[in-house]
């Protein structure tokens, strides 16, 4: 079963992207850091770009427990959508170890791809130069 969220589409942007598609399914709490892929309030709507940003915070997590196995992260995020947009503008993303504070960072992605113009409203797009 494949879950579709708010907003979602297979919009075809050629090279734009590596997948050659502008929406992915997005998680909220990645599966590497105990997300379950089959929750729909897990998944969004996210962008190639946005997906890939996310991918990197992941990792940085990922590999700080790694590191320190005995060690606890708390993790917050809000995908933050304006009005009754159907796609997430981008999302704020926290993290930060409870015993050492040897990964601390807050940071707001946005959900865009470069070379295309999102309307947020209906999730339809359109490639530019």
């Amino acid at each position: 079963m494949t879950l579709n969220p708010l907003g979602f589409k297979e919009i075809a942007v050629g090279k734009k992207t590596k997948t050659g598609q502008l929406y992915e399914r997005g998680q909220l709490l990645p599966t590497r850091l105990g997300g379950a892929t089959a929750d729909t309030r897990n998944i969004f709507t996210t962008t190639n770009q946005l997906n890939q940003l996310l991918a990197k915070k992941t990792k940085q997590i990922s590999n700080y427990l790694e590191s320190h196995p005995q060690n606890h992260v708390r993790y917050r995020i809000s995908a933050v959508y304006k009005d009754q947009e159907i796609i997430a503008r981008g999302v704020c993303l926290e993290a930060q170890s409870v015993e050492d504070n040897g990964l601390s960072f807050y940071v707001y992605l946005l959900n865009t791809q470069s070379g295309i113009v999102i309307n947020y409203s209906n999730g339809e797009a359109k490639v530019i130069i």
